[in-house]
Formats: C-alpha cells, structure tokens, sequence
C-alpha cells in the first residue's frame, strides 16, 4: 500500500502559472547522496544558507532555479535538492495549461495533454509523502553542517508542495523558515514550529485557507513564537514561483515577498 501523501492531491492550482526564460548561473552537485542545484553568493561558502524545496516540478525546474540564484545575489548559498527521484512533474504541463486553443483540433490537444500528465500525477503523489520525503531532508541536513559543507545556520524555503516541509523543519531542525502559498498541511505542524517563521499567501488560496492560516496564527501567538504573516490579494497559489510576469499585481508581490523573506531571514539568522 502506498503511503498517504502529507500534502493531500496535486490539483490544478499546482501546476498552473507562467515559464520563466532566464538562464540559471549556478551547478549541480551531490548533498548526502541526492541530485541539488547550488547558487553561490560568492567565491566561498557561506555559513549561512538556505535549503530550498520546490514545488511540484522540482530541482530542474527553470523557475526554481531562477529564485534560488536570486537569494543568492542577496548574501546566502542555496541548496535546492531532488526530493523527487527524478520523478517531478513536467513544467510543459504549464504551458498546456496556458493554452488558448481556438480551433476544435487544438482543443482536443490539449485536453490529450493535460489527460497524460494524469498518471504521472498519480505516480507523484503515491511516491513523495512524509514518510518518504523527510528521511531525505534530515539527511541533507546533516551533511550540510557536517564539515565537508560548513553551514552553520540554515532557513528554509518551501513553495506549494515544499511549503509543508518547510513549516516540519521549522521544528528545530532549521534555525529559520520560510512558508509559500502551502500545500495542506495538519494543524499539528503549526503547534510544533519552534524557530522564527515567515509565511507568504495568497489570498483565496484553497489549498491553504482562511482556517488554516488562523490557526497557525493561533499555534504560534499561544506559543510566543516570533512569525510574521502576509496576505496578498489578487494573485493565485504560486506566485512566488511560478507568477505572471506581465501582472503588475503579481509581479509587485512576488518582489515584495522575496525582499521581505529576504530581510527577515537576515534579522533573525
């Protein structure tokens, strides 16, 4: 039997948005044995860095790969690791999304090609739960603070899928963590966050609600936790990654949301 994934399903909300065309400047390497993109702030290591999990369409994913070195240019290493196995799902189903057909023939298309991306949906849920995913994060962890990469403090960033398993670090296995338009997540996450969090949503949100978000602003005020929360209207579930470049509305917020991640991970590391 497989295992229940910790986030609930891939729903259409996952897997909509916009292609970015940049070209990445960072390189692949080895953390504990699993694939991860690195974004160098600078000719050394830095002792503080970030660990990036993405969305639904992992470690490749042009989008991510773009944020990633843009964190970087602003003073952290970003590791971004494959917790996929190489089995994400294909950013062309984005562009299919997209689409606009306006014959009958293109309509059928497409609906052919958002039908086939449905067992690799299936085959990603059955593959990347909790039970699945975690033992690989506390492992790359562990190796990013041994001595071969010399980190000594590290925030977390999650966006849709990877939000989650941002929030989960945030249980002292991480000294900060950043949480992006999540995926569902157990209330019992919020109440056993221990270091500071920043959460950036998307108003109207469904895959994490009004409900949720009061309740982990209940778990973290009961607990003094420091937190800060931002609510932003007129965009969509996964606009820190995979936004509308030509939405002014979108676009603001996407550069709000990273300068303020950005300068609280600076206050609180």
């Amino acid at each position: 039997m497989s295992e229940e994934p910790a986030q609930g399903v891939v729903g259409e909300c996952c897997v909509t948005g916009y292609l970015e065309t940049g070209t990445p400047k960072g390189t692949e390497i080895t953390v504990a044995g699993f694939p991860a993109y690195l974004a160098r702030a600078g000719s050394e290591p830095t002792k503080h860095a970030i660990l990036f999990f993405t969305d639904v369409f992992g470690y490749r994913f042009n989008n991510a790969r773009l944020v990633a070195d843009m964190y970087a240019e602003n003073g952290f290493d970003v590791y971004v690791p494959d917790l996929h196995d190489g089995v994400s799902l294909s950013p062309t189903l984005v562009d299919a999304m997209q689409e606009k057909p306006t014959t009958f023939a293109g309509s059928v298309n497409k609906a052919f090609r958002i039908a086939g991306s449905v067992p690799g949906a299936v085959l990603f849920m059955a593959k990347h739960g909790k039970a699945t995913v975690i033992p690989k994060i506390d492992a790359i962890i562990k190796e990013l603070r041994s001595e071969k990469f010399g980190v000594e403090k590290i925030a977390s960033v999650g966006f849709c899928w990877g939000g989650p398993y941002s929030a989960m670090v945030a249980a002292g296995k991480v000294e900060a963590a950043m949480i992006a338009h999540p995926a569902p997540m157990s209330p019992d996450v919020f109440k056993a966050i221990s270091v500071p969090t920043f959460w950036n949503l998307a108003e109207g949100d469904y895959t994490f609600p009004k409900s949720s978000e009061e309740a982990a602003r209940k778990a973290l005020t009961e607990r003094n936790m420091q937190f800060e929360m931002t609510l932003y209207k007129d965009v969509q579930h996964g606009f820190l990654i995979r936004g509308d470049p030509n939405s002014k509305v979108s676009a603001d917020s996407k550069k709000d949301a990273h300068a303020k991640t950005l300068a609280f991970f600076k206050s609180v590391l």
